[in-house]
């Protein structure tokens, strides 16, 4: 920074003492035009140098400028080359100080602001404060006028070939001296897209570009006092994808992070790499997760995307991720792509999850493999929480039970889903199912989720002598697997009653069966082993779990919780009914 106030310093003193000759010093002015325009300006719009720093910078450049100008003995080529340099100075400093958003949905309402970063240095006393006009761009026009811009060339007088991409409602604003910050600005408030205009791409069927795959850019037009007369200037946004329904925002977002992170500078509007390295990728996604979700993510937690976005089959995280992978290519056996399934884990939380997130009791990213290693071995009732591999936005419960005959098995309940959480809260459904009691690897639940808070509806007034009810999840379907085969949520819906381990017994040489203890008022600590059985002949019990297997059919694939309305305490009579009451089923496959 020191090295351009000594150069316009130099600038200045040549000029008062006419030390240098004017083409020495059209030259140097090219030159620190070029450092400025060129390489500070996107230090500056990126926040990494102060904007007004740089304005006055280049304020002081086109002065010095116009004084060659007006310079006494000019030649003709002196002259034009002064006129010439000034031009491109003033119509590059045309800048957007404030960039609209990079998701534009139409009939929403957005701001903007443009920025004269030479206009302190120009004479608007002749025709006054001029307008700025807002202009909706595609790509291919957005070229038109990049190309013009670095080659000086004026913008066709009859419009872009294709015509106007949409109509912009308070699109055009004056551009006068701002007193706030003392430069010249005009300021969008409450601008909208009315309406938009694909490109022939976005219409052409099989193999046409995606909608949130199509970028446009908005485009300031203005005139401004030259120093023959008026002269055009435009500048460009950041490429935008316009969208016209919320369901499309998570794709278009991919498209502008995608943009953002990886698009090499200066470029063609708007090219971008087809592949990007995995550790940049891994950067952009932990970024993301911590925008939508408040907390990044650790290298582990990377990895598990890494081996997703190589497809899985524990190969390792690739050494680059392309565009395709990352959005437009459904994943192994799925119908949707990385992007979406990312986007729904990132929203769950980020809506629902956060506090459970933050505190470490949502394992996440794990698959099932995972989870039958971290459970195997486990005590009955031990749980993980993972995201669903196969369903968007959903979460699911995999815990250490028993099948039928008492044995060791991982089971997965059905997904909860944002629409369910909405209901009720997943401390509130953990509370609920007493086949869950220690959060892996021996954390009891009561420990880190708070106590159900939404089990009952709101309180009757006093005297009231209608019965409260509330909203209870139960495990439907086969109800094994929590606590050695315990049948059913007994005591799942009161947070009074706890439920101790059991332990499994062998009650004759030919019968086999399963006990649960439960405990009023306390929680047992979980057993030290799964396979705590009593002595017995253990050939001839062998023999007798076989034939048991080889007649009973196998356990369902899965096991499925839904709402159930539950009456609860009469206010009157002191009474508790247990009576229940199914609400709804869900049955979205895990």
């Amino acid at each position: 920074m020191e090295d351009i106030e000594v150069s316009l310093s130099t600038l200045e003193h040549a000029l008062q003492l006419a030390t240098a000759s004017i083409p020495d010093l059209l030259g140097r002015i090219e030159a620190l035009g070029d450092v400025l325009l060129v390489q500070l300006l996107p230090r500056a719009c990126g926040g990494e140098i102060e904007l007004d720093t740089l304005r006055g910078w280049i304020e002081r450049l086109v002065c010095v400028a116009l004084a060659v100008l007006k310079s006494p003995g000019l030649t003709g080529a002196e002259m034009d080359s002064a006129n010439m340099l000034i031009v491109s100075l003033t119509s590059r400093s045309l800048i957007f100080a404030e960039q609209p958003p990079q998701v534009l949905k139409t009939t929403v309402k957005f701001t903007a602001r443009v920025v004269c970063l030479a206009g302190n240095a120009l004479d608007f006393s002749g025709a006054g404060y001029p307008m700025v006009e807002l202009q909706l761009l595609s790509e291919p026009q957005a070229r038109v006028v990049d190309n013009s811009t670095r080659v000086g060339s004026p913008l066709p007088e009859d419009g872009f070939t294709g015509g106007c991409c949409g109509q912009l409602a308070n699109g055009t604003a004056e551009l006068s001296f701002d007193h706030n910050t003392g430069c010249m600005a005009a300021g969008f408030r409450g601008t909208s897209l009315r309406s938009i205009k694909r490109g022939t791409s976005t219409r052409l069927g099989a193999g046409a570009l995606a909608v949130t795959d199509e970028k446009f850019c908005l485009m300031a037009k203005t005139i401004l006092p030259g120093p023959n007369g008026a002269l055009s200037a435009v500048t460009l946004t950041r490429p935008i994808v316009v969208i016209v329904h919320g369901a499309q925002l998570n794709a278009a977002r991919a498209t502008v992070l995608w943009d953002s992170a990886f698009a090499n500078e200066p470029r063609l509007p708007f090219e971008v790499p087809a592949e990007a390295p995995w550790a940049t990728v891994a950067r952009l996604l932990s970024d993301e997760f911590e925008r939508t979700a408040g907390t990044a993510l650790n290298e582990a937690q990377l990895m598990y995307l890494g081996e997703k976005l190589a497809g899985g089959g524990g190969g390792g995280v690739p050494a680059t991720v392309s565009w395709a992978s990352f959005k437009k290519t459904p994943l192994p056996g799925r119908s949707f792509t990385f992007w979406d399934w990312f986007c729904g884990v990132a929203d769950l939380v980020g809506k629902f999850l956060q506090a459970p997130w933050s505190a470490g009791a949502v394992a996440g990213f794990l698959n099932k493999d995972d989870v039958q290693h971290l459970l195997g071995d486990r005590p009955p009732g031990t749980f993980v929480l993972r995201f669903s591999e196969s369903a968007l936005g959903g979460i699911t419960v995999s815990w250490a039970g028993t099948d039928a005959f008492g044995l060791p098995q991982v089971l997965h309940l059905q997904p909860w889903y944002p629409k369910d959480f909405a209901i009720r809260s997943l401390a509130d459904r953990l509370h609920d199912l007493m086949q869950l009691q220690w959060l892996y690897p021996d954390v009891p639940k009561q420990e880190i989720f708070p106590v159900a808070s939404s089990e009952r509806t709101a309180g009757l007034e006093a005297g009231s002598s209608y019965v409260p009810w509330g909203l209870a999840n139960v495990i439907s379907g086969a109800a094994t697997g929590g606590c050695g085969g315990m049948a059913g949520n007994t005591f799942a819906n009161d947070p009074d009653l706890q439920l101790e381990m059991p332990a499994r017994s062998i009650a004759t040489a030919g019968n086999v069966g399963l006990a649960c203890a439960t405990d009023i008022g306390s929680r047992a600590a979980p057993p030290a082993s799964t396979h705590d059985i009593p002595d017995a002949d253990l050939p001839e019990l062998d023999l007798i779990l076989q034939d048991l297997r080889a007649t009973a059919p196998p356990p369902p694939p899965q096991l499925q919780s839904h709402l159930q309305i539950r009456v609860g305490h009469n206010a009157d009579s002191g009474s508790m009914s247990s009576t229940m009451f199914p609400l709804r089923t869900q049955r979205d496959t895990y």
